[in-house]
Protein backbone atom coordinates (compact mmCIF):
# COMPACT_ATOMS: atom_id res chain seq x y z
CA UNK A 1 0.00 0.00 0.00
CA UNK A 2 3.08 2.52 0.53
CA UNK A 3 4.42 2.02 -2.83
CA UNK A 4 0.71 2.97 -4.46
CA UNK A 5 0.08 6.05 -2.29
CA UNK A 6 3.65 7.24 -2.78
CA UNK A 7 4.20 6.63 -6.66
CA UNK A 8 1.84 9.07 -7.60
CA UNK A 9 2.77 11.89 -5.67
CA UNK A 10 6.20 11.42 -6.66
CA UNK A 11 5.36 11.69 -10.66
CA UNK A 12 2.15 14.21 -10.48
CA UNK A 13 3.80 16.48 -7.80
CA UNK A 14 6.63 16.86 -9.93
CA UNK A 15 4.63 18.41 -13.26
CA UNK A 16 1.71 20.14 -10.91
CA UNK A 17 2.15 22.34 -8.09
CA UNK A 18 1.27 20.22 -5.36
CA UNK A 19 -1.70 22.37 -2.93
CA UNK A 20 1.06 22.40 -0.13
CA UNK A 21 4.09 23.37 -1.56
CA UNK A 22 2.26 26.35 -3.20
CA UNK A 23 2.86 30.07 -2.04
CA UNK A 24 0.59 31.39 1.02
CA UNK A 25 -0.69 34.50 -1.21
CA UNK A 26 -1.38 31.47 -3.90
CA UNK A 27 -3.56 29.28 -1.55
CA UNK A 28 -5.41 32.42 -0.48
CA UNK A 29 -6.27 33.58 -3.97
CA UNK A 30 -8.00 30.06 -4.68
CA UNK A 31 -9.93 30.18 -1.45
CA UNK A 32 -10.75 33.82 -1.74
CA UNK A 33 -10.50 34.33 -5.60
CA UNK A 34 -9.16 37.70 -4.99
CA UNK A 35 -5.89 39.01 -4.41
CA UNK A 36 -6.09 42.38 -6.13
CA UNK A 37 -2.34 43.88 -6.32
CA UNK A 38 -0.69 40.84 -5.26
CA UNK A 39 2.76 40.09 -5.75
CA UNK A 40 3.24 37.09 -7.90
CA UNK A 41 6.53 37.78 -9.72
CA UNK A 42 8.05 34.65 -11.30
CA UNK A 43 5.78 32.44 -9.46
CA UNK A 44 4.62 29.04 -10.73
CA UNK A 45 1.02 28.94 -11.79
CA UNK A 46 1.29 26.50 -14.20
CA UNK A 47 -2.60 24.62 -14.68
CA UNK A 48 -3.89 26.33 -11.90
CA UNK A 49 -7.86 26.37 -11.64
CA UNK A 50 -8.46 30.23 -11.18
CA UNK A 51 -11.75 30.56 -12.76
CA UNK A 52 -13.23 34.37 -12.06
CA UNK A 53 -10.10 35.49 -9.91
CA UNK A 54 -9.56 38.77 -8.99
CA UNK A 55 -6.19 40.07 -9.92
CA UNK A 56 -6.70 43.78 -10.62
CA UNK A 57 -3.19 45.17 -10.45
CA UNK A 58 -1.56 42.06 -9.38
CA UNK A 59 2.02 41.65 -10.26
CA UNK A 60 2.62 38.81 -12.43
CA UNK A 61 5.85 39.66 -14.36
CA UNK A 62 7.74 36.15 -15.58
CA UNK A 63 4.69 34.02 -14.16
CA UNK A 64 4.44 30.71 -15.24
CA UNK A 65 0.60 30.40 -15.99
CA UNK A 66 0.77 27.95 -19.05
CA UNK A 67 -2.12 25.69 -19.47
CA UNK A 68 -4.18 27.64 -16.33
CA UNK A 69 -8.01 27.74 -16.71
CA UNK A 70 -8.65 31.93 -16.13
CA UNK A 71 -11.83 31.87 -17.44
CA UNK A 72 -14.13 35.37 -16.14
CA UNK A 73 -10.96 36.61 -14.13
CA UNK A 74 -10.42 40.04 -13.75
CA UNK A 75 -6.79 41.33 -15.05
CA UNK A 76 -7.27 45.01 -15.71
CA UNK A 77 -4.38 46.87 -14.96
CA UNK A 78 -2.40 43.47 -14.27
CA UNK A 79 1.61 43.17 -15.00
CA UNK A 80 1.73 40.01 -16.86
CA UNK A 81 4.90 41.14 -19.13
CA UNK A 82 6.95 38.22 -20.12
CA UNK A 83 4.06 35.46 -18.76
CA UNK A 84 3.76 32.55 -20.26
CA UNK A 85 0.48 31.97 -21.38
CA UNK A 86 0.19 29.63 -23.78
CA UNK A 87 -2.88 27.23 -24.03
CA UNK A 88 -4.24 29.63 -21.36
CA UNK A 89 -8.30 29.49 -21.31
CA UNK A 90 -8.77 33.47 -21.19
CA UNK A 91 -12.48 33.45 -22.03
CA UNK A 92 -14.02 36.83 -20.85
CA UNK A 93 -10.85 36.96 -18.69
CA UNK A 94 -10.78 40.96 -18.77
CA UNK A 95 -7.38 41.94 -19.60
CA UNK A 96 -7.98 45.61 -20.25
CA UNK A 97 -5.26 48.27 -19.48
CA UNK A 98 -3.12 45.26 -18.81
CA UNK A 99 0.71 44.79 -19.62
CA UNK A 100 1.28 42.27 -22.09
CA UNK A 101 4.66 42.99 -23.24
CA UNK A 102 6.63 39.71 -23.92
CA UNK A 103 3.60 37.57 -23.15
CA UNK A 104 3.29 34.53 -24.72
CA UNK A 105 0.04 34.65 -26.50
CA UNK A 106 0.49 31.34 -28.39
CA UNK A 107 -2.65 28.89 -27.99
CA UNK A 108 -4.80 31.32 -25.97
CA UNK A 109 -8.04 31.79 -25.98
CA UNK A 110 -9.16 35.35 -24.83
CA UNK A 111 -12.10 37.82 -26.19
CA UNK A 112 -11.35 40.50 -28.52
CA UNK A 113 -13.64 43.10 -26.46
CA UNK A 114 -11.64 42.24 -23.17
CA UNK A 115 -8.19 43.03 -24.82
CA UNK A 116 -7.17 46.49 -25.66
CA UNK A 117 -6.53 46.45 -29.64
CA UNK A 118 -2.55 46.20 -29.59
CA UNK A 119 -2.44 42.87 -27.97
CA UNK A 120 -5.36 41.90 -29.86
CA UNK A 121 -3.47 42.01 -32.89
CA UNK A 122 -0.13 40.37 -31.55
CA UNK A 123 -2.92 37.46 -30.26
CA UNK A 124 -4.23 36.96 -33.94
CA UNK A 125 -0.71 37.03 -35.67
CA UNK A 126 0.98 34.41 -33.35
CA UNK A 127 -2.16 32.04 -33.34
CA UNK A 128 -2.07 32.49 -37.41
CA UNK A 129 -1.40 28.96 -39.32
CA UNK A 130 0.31 29.93 -41.66
CA UNK A 131 2.22 33.20 -43.09
CA UNK A 132 0.89 36.37 -41.87
CA UNK A 133 0.41 38.73 -45.23
CA UNK A 134 -1.82 41.53 -44.17
CA UNK A 135 0.11 44.71 -44.27
CA UNK A 136 1.07 45.77 -40.30
CA UNK A 137 2.86 49.28 -41.61
CA UNK A 138 2.62 51.97 -38.66
CA UNK A 139 1.34 49.27 -36.03
CA UNK A 140 2.51 49.89 -32.78
CA UNK A 141 4.19 46.11 -32.00
CA UNK A 142 6.42 47.32 -28.91
CA UNK A 143 7.65 44.33 -26.48
CA UNK A 144 5.04 42.01 -28.54
CA UNK A 145 6.43 38.49 -28.46
CA UNK A 146 6.39 37.35 -31.92
CA UNK A 147 8.99 34.70 -31.69
CA UNK A 148 8.81 32.64 -34.94
CA UNK A 149 6.10 34.18 -36.57
CA UNK A 150 6.45 34.22 -40.44
CA UNK A 151 6.22 38.07 -41.48
CA UNK A 152 7.97 36.80 -45.27
CA UNK A 153 6.75 39.40 -47.44
CA UNK A 154 4.83 41.50 -45.12
CA UNK A 155 4.91 45.38 -45.28
CA UNK A 156 6.27 46.49 -42.18
CA UNK A 157 6.74 50.20 -43.11
CA UNK A 158 7.41 52.44 -40.26
CA UNK A 159 5.92 49.70 -38.01
CA UNK A 160 7.08 49.69 -34.56
CA UNK A 161 8.92 46.96 -33.15
CA UNK A 162 10.83 48.44 -30.44
CA UNK A 163 11.70 45.55 -27.59
CA UNK A 164 10.18 43.06 -30.01
CA UNK A 165 10.83 39.17 -29.46
CA UNK A 166 11.67 38.28 -33.36
CA UNK A 167 14.05 35.52 -32.47
CA UNK A 168 13.70 32.96 -35.58
CA UNK A 169 11.20 34.89 -37.08
CA UNK A 170 10.65 34.78 -41.08
CA UNK A 171 10.91 38.55 -42.47
CA UNK A 172 12.81 37.22 -45.69
CA UNK A 173 11.54 39.97 -48.22
CA UNK A 174 9.55 41.85 -45.90
CA UNK A 175 9.76 45.93 -46.50
CA UNK A 176 11.39 46.96 -42.91
CA UNK A 177 11.21 50.69 -44.34
CA UNK A 178 11.62 53.38 -41.63
CA UNK A 179 10.49 50.37 -39.17
CA UNK A 180 11.77 50.95 -35.83
CA UNK A 181 13.35 47.66 -34.12
CA UNK A 182 15.46 49.35 -31.56
CA UNK A 183 16.70 46.24 -28.87
CA UNK A 184 14.90 44.40 -30.75
CA UNK A 185 15.77 40.30 -30.79
CA UNK A 186 16.38 39.07 -33.92
CA UNK A 187 18.68 36.62 -33.42
CA UNK A 188 19.24 33.73 -35.49
CA UNK A 189 16.33 35.33 -37.62
CA UNK A 190 15.86 35.65 -41.57
CA UNK A 191 16.16 38.46 -43.37
CA UNK A 192 17.18 37.94 -46.53
CA UNK A 193 16.38 40.05 -49.10
CA UNK A 194 14.33 42.02 -46.55
CA UNK A 195 13.99 45.99 -47.30
CA UNK A 196 15.82 47.65 -44.27
CA UNK A 197 16.82 51.22 -45.64
CA UNK A 198 16.33 53.53 -42.78
CA UNK A 199 15.30 51.47 -40.28
CA UNK A 200 16.65 51.95 -36.90
CA UNK A 201 18.67 49.06 -35.58
CA UNK A 202 20.40 50.41 -32.51
CA UNK A 203 21.30 47.58 -29.57
CA UNK A 204 19.35 44.83 -31.55
CA UNK A 205 20.46 41.04 -31.34
CA UNK A 206 21.27 39.77 -35.00
CA UNK A 207 22.96 37.19 -34.14
CA UNK A 208 23.20 34.21 -35.89
CA UNK A 209 20.79 36.09 -38.55
CA UNK A 210 20.53 36.15 -42.16
CA UNK A 211 20.91 39.20 -44.24
CA UNK A 212 21.75 38.19 -47.27
CA UNK A 213 20.98 40.31 -50.47
CA UNK A 214 19.20 42.81 -47.98
CA UNK A 215 19.34 46.63 -48.49
CA UNK A 216 20.78 48.17 -45.33
CA UNK A 217 21.17 51.42 -46.73
CA UNK A 218 21.28 54.61 -44.34
CA UNK A 219 20.29 51.98 -41.64
CA UNK A 220 21.29 52.75 -37.62
CA UNK A 221 23.26 49.86 -36.31
CA UNK A 222 24.97 50.84 -33.92
CA UNK A 223 25.65 48.99 -30.58
CA UNK A 224 23.64 46.24 -31.99
CA UNK A 225 25.18 42.43 -31.70
CA UNK A 226 26.14 41.16 -35.99
CA UNK A 227 27.99 38.01 -34.33
CA UNK A 228 27.90 35.40 -36.74
CA UNK A 229 25.47 36.94 -39.44
CA UNK A 230 25.29 36.81 -42.52
CA UNK A 231 25.50 40.34 -44.88
CA UNK A 232 26.63 38.44 -47.90
CA UNK A 233 25.17 40.27 -51.17
CA UNK A 234 23.90 43.17 -48.92
CA UNK A 235 23.43 46.94 -49.44
CA UNK A 236 25.29 48.52 -46.94
CA UNK A 237 24.86 52.07 -48.21
CA UNK A 238 25.37 54.81 -45.64
CA UNK A 239 24.68 52.51 -42.59
CA UNK A 240 26.06 53.47 -39.01
CA UNK A 241 28.50 50.40 -37.68
CA UNK A 242 29.26 52.55 -34.73
CA UNK A 243 30.17 50.30 -31.33
CA UNK A 244 28.87 46.91 -33.63
CA UNK A 245 29.76 43.51 -32.08
CA UNK A 246 31.52 41.64 -34.74
CA UNK A 247 32.60 38.23 -35.06
CA UNK A 248 33.30 35.65 -37.90
CA UNK A 249 30.51 37.88 -39.88
CA UNK A 250 29.90 36.70 -43.35
CA UNK A 251 30.46 40.32 -45.53
CA UNK A 252 30.69 38.36 -48.77
CA UNK A 253 30.56 40.91 -51.72
CA UNK A 254 28.58 43.29 -49.69
CA UNK A 255 27.80 46.74 -50.72
CA UNK A 256 28.73 49.62 -48.94
CA UNK A 257 30.78 48.02 -46.37
CA UNK A 258 32.74 50.40 -44.35
CA UNK A 259 36.38 50.43 -45.37
CA UNK A 260 37.50 49.12 -41.72
CA UNK A 261 35.67 46.22 -41.76
CA UNK A 262 36.75 44.75 -45.00
CA UNK A 263 39.07 42.58 -43.50
CA UNK A 264 36.45 40.54 -41.73
CA UNK A 265 35.14 39.21 -45.30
Amino acid sequence: MAVIIIIPWLVFGLAIPVSSQLPKVVKKLQQKRECRGCDLKDTDLQGLFLQNVDLRKAKLRGANLRGANLMNADLRKADLRDVDLRDTNLQNADLRQAKLAGADLRNTQLNEELVDPKWYLVWQIVNHSKVWTQDLSGQNLAGANLENVNFSKTKLVKTNLEGANLKGAKLDSANLTYAKLRRANLFIANLSHAELSYADLGYTDLGYANLSHANLSYVDLSHANVNYANFSHANLKGINFNKVAIENVNFTDAKGLPRIYKKDR
